[in-house]
């Protein structure tokens, strides 16, 4: 990654204000079971230079294999690295477990005191760590539903802790807060190791594979790039013109996308900081981001009911899926074959692509 300062000095100079920027009124559309490839330009409003109609992708289908049930809004999903296991974190203080081809609940695992807005599973499959409320991070044995550690926070937050990030080691947890605090976790002694200061409350944090780099998305409109070796902030991005909610990283580090409030969807260059292109084509604002094990496919869903997936080289839009009401969550199985997408309507969906 460059370090050079000219263009990172000025980007640091934007400080925008990290108190409050108003959630999208969620917008309510009826449940629709069918998908919808995409083909209309106006999904598509700022594309990559080289995007021409010689390198445009096939239009993707995906078809809803089934429909689950929760009671309560889903805040937060996660599928395990085997693809056997469906995780989801409620708006009911609960996670359930699922059997992903089945649908079979498998357990119920309660006793927080707060909704659930945030979930991840250890890269080996065993650890599924949670977040709910203001200092609460769990870690459970996913196999058998057990509470096996909290990791206390040695004051309180004073914000909810909304998003959190395993090493590929499964060694090291970040979590960031609403406080506009990151914390670096060392997940086998529950040590708190290092508190980032951000430059606004922290919607999302990614990190990269060889665990150098650290990403935050924020309220102040900001991406701040950290070297987590030594917490450096190293630069700032500046782009969205509102919240930060959703960040995606990609495997070779080298690739950001970033959704926000403002309903755009941004890829950068994290090489040189600079700002590729930039995708619109939701009504309201991008709640949650994923990138496809392959690194080509963007999935993104939004406030708007609505979940999109793009090709990441050319921003062409593949595919449309729509739930009834906000999209909270996306994730993917490790085969990319499997979409799972988690909604205010209190379903949560699970997709196949057609071959």
């Amino acid at each position: 990654m460059k370090t050079d300062r000219s263009w990172r000095q000025y980007l640091n100079s934007s400080v925008s204000d990290a108190l409050g920027y108003a959630l999208d009124k969620l917008l309510e559309n009826e449940s629709q079971q069918a998908t919808h490839p995409a083909t209309d330009p106006v999904d598509q409003i700022s594309q990559p230079a080289h995007a021409t109609s010689a390198t445009q992708t096939q239009p993707q289908v995906w078809q809803c294999q089934r429909t689950l049930s929760s009671g309560h809004g889903v805040q937060s999903i996660a599928v395990s690295p085997d693809g056997q296991t469906l995780a989801g974190g409620s708006a009911g203080n609960s996670i359930m477990l699922w059997h992903l081809s089945t649908g079979e609940l498998l357990r119920t695992l309660t006793g927080r005191s707060d909704r659930v807005r945030s979930l991840v599973i250890s890269p080996n499959g065993r650890t599924l760590i949670s977040t709910s409320g203001y200092s609460t991070i769990d870690l459970w044995n996913l196999a058998s539903g057990e509470l096996l550690h909290t990791l206390r926070h040695p004051w309180w937050h004073s914000r909810w802790i909304g998003s959190i990030a395993i090493s590929a080691d499964g060694q090291f947890l970040v979590s960031g807060s609403g406080d506009s605090t990151i914390d670096l976790w060392h997940l086998n002694s529950g040590e708190l190791l290092r508190t980032l200061r951000s430059t606004g409350g922290v919607n999302a944090v990614a990190l990269s594979l060889d665990g150098q780099t650290l990403v935050s998305g924020g309220a102040d409109h900001t991406i701040n790039i950290w070297n987590l070796d030594t917490g450096e902030l190293t630069f700032i991005l500046s782009g969205h013109s509102g919240q930060v909610n959703t960040i995606a990283l990609s495997s070779d580090g080298q690739t950001l996308v970033s959704g926000g409030a403002d309903h755009t969807i941004n890829i950068w260059n994290l090489d040189t900081g600079g700002l590729a292109f930039t995708l619109s084509g939701h009504a309201r604002g991008v709640s949650a981001l994923a990138l496809s094990p392959d690194g080509q496919v963007i999935i993104s869903g939004s406030l708007d009911s609505s979940v999109k997936l793009w090709s990441l080289s050319t921003g062409q839009l593949l595919c449309t899926l729509k739930h009834a009401k906000a999209v909270n969550a996306i994730a993917m199985s490790a085969d990319g074959q499997t979409l799972v997408t988690s909604s205010q309507d209190k379903t949560i969906k699970i997709w196949q692509r057609d071959s």
